[in-house]
């Protein structure tokens, strides 16, 4: 029987921003990772946003107008962000592919936020 992957819903605030309008947090995992040698045992985690001004309106309605952005991020990557002392508002747990979602960036993460 095939499981159900579940995704995180994120929110990012305007002070969580850099001064482009990218998610920090984005660069910080990405220079955290950057040069390290996986051994090919790194795995592509998938970052999806909400690019959709109607859907970015109806989760700023229903989690709160301070969050300007939305993600969707998995496991693995919401453990690399605790480990590096990212801290997102974790909004809802989504099963499933998300809606309205566009992929935005891959990490590779090492096989350790994989267990």
């Amino acid at each position: 029987m095939a499981t159900i992957p579940s995704l995180c819903l994120v929110g990012v605030r305007k002070d969580q921003l850099d001064s482009f309008g990218k998610p920090r947090f984005l660069g910080q995992l990405q220079s955290q990772f950057r040069g390290r040698d996986l051994k090919g045992e790194g795995r592509p985690v998938l970052i999806r946003n909400v690019p959709y001004p109607d859907h970015i309106r109806d989760l700023q309605n229903q989690y709160g107008r301070e969050y300007v952005q939305f993600y969707y991020v998995d496991d693995p990557l919401m453990k690399a962000m605790k480990q590096a002392g990212i801290n997102l508002k974790f909004l809802q747990l989504v099963f499933g592919p998300p809606e309205g979602a566009d992929v935005y960036a891959t990490i590779t993460l090492p096989a350790e936020y994989w267990d």
